[in-house]
This record gives C-alpha cells, structure tokens and sequence, in this order.
C-alpha cells in the first residue's frame, strides 16, 4: 500500500521525510483547485486529493496531528465548488489556540468611572447607561433580501493556502455568512441596523479584580452585528477615580510617582500609596494618630523614632489597598502604604530657635 504512495509522489521507497515534503509541495502547488481560478476541474481536484492522501499516508498525518484532529478526513464532508479533501479550517485552528480571555472582536466599548470607595467595598454591583443599534425591525436584522452567495455557493468559506498547506479560509464576498444581500433594506441601507440609536441600560455584578487593567464582558448587550446574526458583547473599561492615591502595578515608573520610593516598601500589584505630611516636631516626638482608610475604615498609625533614624519614612497597613489576583487566581488584598513627607515651618520664633540651639549644643 505504501509503494502506491510513493508513486503518488515520485519518489523512491525509503525516501525522506525532506524529499516526501519537497515532491508534495511540488504537486501541491501544481494540482491546487486555486491554480484553475475557482472554476470546476473534477480532474485536478481528484490529483490534489491523492497527492495529499499520500503525504498525510507516509508523513504520519492520518494518525495524528499537532492540532488535535484528523488534517486528511476532518473537513472530508465538505464540498465546495464540487471538491472534498483534506483542508485545514483555519477558523478552528484559531479557536484550538485562542483560550482564557478571549472576547469578540466584534464588540461595543464603553468606558465606566467608579470612585475608589466604591471599589473596595464588596459585593460591588453597577449599572451602566450606554447607547446601542438595535436590529433593524423592517429587515429583521438582515439587511435586505438575501441570495446564496455566488462566490461561495453557499459554503460560507473558500480554499486557500499557507505555504504548502492546503487551507479554508472565510469567504472574502460574504464574510462567512453563506448568503449574500440581493437587494438593501431601504430603511436600513444593507447593515441590518436601526439607523436610530437607542439608550440602554444594564446592571451586573463586578467581580473583585475587575479594576486593575481588566476589561469586563456583557454577553449579548452590545449593537447588533448582522454578520454574526446576534448582538455584540458589551465590553466595559473601568476608570477608578483614585483622587489622591496612587495605585502600584507592574510596569509603573516609580520615578514618576509623587513620593520617595524606599526599597523596604517592597511594593507590589494593587498597593495603594499617598503621600501625608506630618510636622517634624511630631515625627521626632512619636508620631500617633487616627485615619481613615479608603474603603471608609478607621485604623490607627504611628511612627517609631527608630523607622525615622533609618530614614523609613512610611507606614504599611496590611490589606487595605486593591484586590488582585494571583496566577492561580487567588483573591487576597494588596496593602496601603503612606508615605511620610515631614512638614517643616515657614519660620521659627525666637524661642524655638533657641530651643534648637539648645538641643544642638547637647
């Protein structure tokens, strides 16, 4: 059965598996339906599918390959212009690869403002008011009459290749749709869409670590798509409103932020970092004091004299910054650092100079 194979190609038993895939590209080039310019060859469609029969045969690829599925027999069933063969689907090669945060290419984006308070404060749940194109009553989201497309014959996709790769690729007249707009829905004008545009609204829950560059997905609350048949995902950007904080990520030039980084802050993702000046003469007396933190919490801070002479000039509170998640996606919180900016006078009086003095001579 093999030496059939090696026929096929033109190539002596034994030969390589570098000669195998010189002789089947050669051929693959010579017999691609693409070479008779979309029109039907029973001929040249049968020689393309033995010369791929045969290097899927002598190359392993009928019982395996590195995208998971059959390359000779997946697409077997498929006609198109009159042929079936062995053709990759590079859609499903791309959804085989593509995986964990994937969104539409087809969406609707909006941006959303939430103030830092009502970040922190668990559960968080919002509703946002946006503007979307709803599906066109007249056409029923069609955009007109609709034919079988004539590029396609309806199949939606059409071969193409990738070096020596025989491929399907969506069909560049109908986009994939299989069908074709005959004549355009006057109201309209072929896009399937109400030309109006309506106010909507939506309410969802957000999960903790939405804020921290992450985009959240609305699933089926964006404009219609007449392409896809069915609505866009809605695709929310969140903006906190950090007022006087600062909020550390990766990536973050420390140069630029409006503090003195000290490498025992040993900042990382979600920590929350403002500035508070106190008056020298409290830091060196014991700093003490009450604040309230933002998620609205009171806690208590203080300064020891020993931080001040090895210029530790911060305070940490553990857990009161951003919620983040790890790479195994473990919830915990991040801290809140104050950074500590001595408050000097504009001047002194007689008096406390001369207490200065006095201390100086000691």
């Amino acid at each position: 059965m093999l030496n059939k194979y090696y026929t096929i190609l033109g190539v002596s038993p034994g030969a390589s598996q570098d000669e195998i895939k010189k002789a089947y590209r050669k051929l693959a080039k010579k017999y691609h339906p693409d070479k008779n310019n979309g029109v039907e060859n029973k001929e040249l469609e049968s020689k393309f599918k033995e010369c791929t029969e045969a290097y899927n045969a002598l190359t392993g690829k009928e019982k395996s390959s590195f995208f998971g599925f059959d390359m000779g027999s997946r697409h077997g069933d498929f006609t198109a212009n009159g042929f079936s063969s062995g053709f990759v689907n590079l859609d499903e090669v791309s959804d085989y690869f593509s995986g964990f945060g994937k969104s539409s290419r087809n969406t609707t984006r909006i941006s959303y403002v939430i103030s830092l308070k009502d970040a922190l404060k668990p559960p968080i749940k919002v509703t946002v008011k946006y503007t979307r194109n709803d599906k066109c009553s007249d056409c029923n989201g069609i955009g007109g009459e609709i034919e079988t497309c004539q590029y396609c014959h309806g199949a939606g996709r059409v071969p193409s290749r990738i070096a020596f790769i025989a491929a399907f690729s969506p069909c560049p007249k109908c986009n994939g749709r299989k069908v074709q707009i005959k004549s355009k829905c006057l109201t309209c004008n072929g896009t399937g869409k109400n030309p109006s545009i309506e106010q909507k609204s939506v309410s969802f829950d957000v999960p903790l670590t939405a804020f921290l560059g992450n985009d959240l997905v609305v699933h089926g609350h964006g404009s219609w798509n007449a392409e896809l048949q069915k609505y866009e995902d809605l695709i929310v950007s969140f903006q906190v409103d950090f007022g006087d904080y600062t909020c550390f990520f990766n990536g973050i030039d420390l140069s630029a932020l409006s503090y003195m980084y000290h490498p025992d802050m040993n900042l990382k993702d979600g920590d929350l970092i403002i500035n508070k000046k106190i008056p020298f003469a409290d830091i060196l007396l014991g700093y003490k004091t009450e604040i309230t933190i933002p998620d609205g919490k009171k806690h208590k801070i203080s300064i020891p004299y020993s931080d001040v002479i090895e210029n530790k000039m911060f305070i940490k509170i553990k857990g009161a910054g951003f919620y983040h998640s790890n790479r195994h996606r473990d919830v915990s919180r991040s801290d809140l650092v104050i950074n500590v900016i001595p408050e000097y006078p504009d001047k002194l009086s007689p008096d406390q100079k001369k207490i200065l003095q006095n201390f100086n001579k000691k």
